[in-house]
């Protein structure tokens, strides 16, 4: 498998929860972003027993990855309901939940997520004197998903 050559990478990005627990030696181990749609993040809700005989939503997002809530989740709502849940996961992990609403919205974000990483590759990589030219010709690279 190419598990290792996964792992060795600075950023692993998964789509969807895709499960990696039973096949690490394929799909490697580590995660730090997992991009989800708003159907996988209902299914990401629980309801608990609250005070006073009430029922509460959790969000259980974080315990499907081994980092558990240093994972940053992406969530695109395409329904009223999927925001109302992703608001549930925003609460409980503000700084490693995101959601989005609208294609241009989330384009902006992957982009700007891609370009982070690769200034911080570079910096890493190469000495100062290429960072700016580095940085232009990473500008011209545009990100595309589907």
């Amino acid at each position: 498998g190419r598990g290792a050559l996964v792992d060795s990478n600075e950023v692993v990005i998964r789509l969807n929860m895709a499960p990696t627990k039973g096949h690490e030696d394929d799909v490697g181990r580590k995660t730090q972003v997992s991009f989800i749609n708003g159907w996988l993040l209902s299914s990401c809700i629980e309801e608990v027993a609250g005070g006073n005989g009430t029922q509460a939503r959790r969000c259980s997002c974080w315990n499907k990855y081994r980092e558990g809530g240093d994972v940053m989740v992406v969530g695109y709502a395409i329904t009223e309901g999927h925001v109302g849940d992703g608001q549930v996961c925003s609460s409980e992990n503000p700084t490693k939940f995101h959601l989005f609403k609208q294609n241009d919205h989330f384009s902006r974000f992957t982009q700007s997520l891609v370009n982070h990483y690769t200034s911080e590759r570079i910096k890493r990589n190469y000495p100062q004197e290429m960072w700016h030219q580095l940085a232009e010709e990473r500008r011209k690279v545009k990100l595309h998903y589907s």
